[in-house]
């Protein structure tokens, strides 16, 4: 009888059209209710920090817009970095896997790895897929065959033609350096081809922490080395600024394979658009959102490769750029 009088004296208060309102707003928002728990739920697996990637992140963040998402409206969106620390990958899978994402981007191949083993039937989109994963995640760039698929910065013989702009940009250069993290997957043998090829020797450093990245030119600079060519990798794009400094202080020339090393004062860099990947990778999303399987759909290959050069460096480093290889660059820094 007391909960009657109190259900029945609420009502009073309130008024009969009121209540009719807030029952009627609880049951418009009962669907609303629903349709936000059966939105789909994207997860980003990083490797590279916030920072360092930004424009990357952007670039599948435009992507995603394009294509008529928005985070917290039709799209969950979760993301986990490790900040270029390959070893905290694993538990930031399993954190990820947690909350039930229905695909996963992987910003790297080491966080592709890192996804598929803690969920091999996970669908993984990988904007940096590269040729060592295969057979490991995919049985082929045409048929993937398994569950991660994605865009390969890899052109064919672009590792080769790296060494060559560096050999073009440096004439008579005897030795040159060759930079690579030692727990990441890194196929050199374009570079090492084209080294002996003009009869230059290539000297291999490794590092693979922040303080062997920081102690690096005390290791290179007795190697006498001419140029150093910085392996993509996380870990360096995220130290990428200390890089140049220090390179340009012990006069060595940096060469990178995205353009962002040469905006922070690398001489020269020869590769893809990365933005331009991590923006197509969001139409593999979509595709997956909408019921695709990724085994279906084909790991695709970048078409804008980039030259750019940075003359101011070249000018701090006392060196010339030969006019054969200023007139190939796309993209000139003054």
């Amino acid at each position: 009888m007391t909960h009657q009088n109190n259900t029945r004296g609420w009502a009073e208060r309130i008024g009969r059209r009121d209540l009719i309102a807030v029952l009627g707003g609880i049951a418009v928002g009962w669907p609303c209710a629903v349709h936000a728990a059966a939105r789909p739920r994207l997860a980003m697996l990083a490797l590279g920090s916030l920072e360092a990637f930004a424009p990357e992140y952007a670039a599948f963040h435009d992507g995603l817009r394009a294509l008529g998402y928005a985070e917290g409206h039709n799209l969950d969106f979760d993301e986990r970095h490790a900040d270029g620390d390959v070893n905290r990958l694993p538990g930031l899978a399993r954190d990820l896997l947690q909350l039930h994402p229905n695909v996963i981007l992987a910003d790297a191949p080491s966080a592709a790895l890192a996804a598929h083993e803690a969920a091999p039937q996970m669908a993984v989109v990988c904007p940096i897929f590269t040729s060592n994963l295969i057979p490991r995640l995919a049985a082929g760039y045409a048929h993937p065959g398994g569950s991660v698929t994605g865009v390969a910065p890899e052109v064919e013989g672009l590792n080769r033609k790296i060494a060559e702009v560096v050999l073009d940009a440096i004439p008579g250069a005897k030795r040159i350096g060759l930079l690579v993290n030692k727990r990441a997957a890194y196929n050199d043998r374009g570079i090492e081809s084209a080294a002996q090829a003009r009869g230059v020797e290539l000297e291999i450093v490794e590092a693979a922490t922040p303080d062997e990245v920081r102690t690096l030119f005390e290791r290179l600079v007795p190697a006498k080395v001419a140029a150093l060519i910085i392996a993509p990798n996380a870990l360096f794009r995220a130290m990428e600024s200390f890089l140049a400094a220090t390179a340009l202080n012990a006069r060595v020339p940096l060469f990178f394979t995205d353009r962002r090393g040469v905006d922070v004062g690398g001489l020269a860099s020869y590769g893809v658009d990365q933005s331009d990947d991590f923006r197509r990778a969001a139409t593999y999303v979509d595709k997956i959102l909408k019921g695709a399987s990724p085994a279906e759909l084909p790991i695709e290959f970048p078409t804008k490769i980039d030259l750019v050069v940075n003359l101011k460096t070249a000018r701090a480093l006392g060196l010339v750029i030969p006019p054969t290889l200023l007139a190939r660059a796309t993209v000139v820094i003054e």
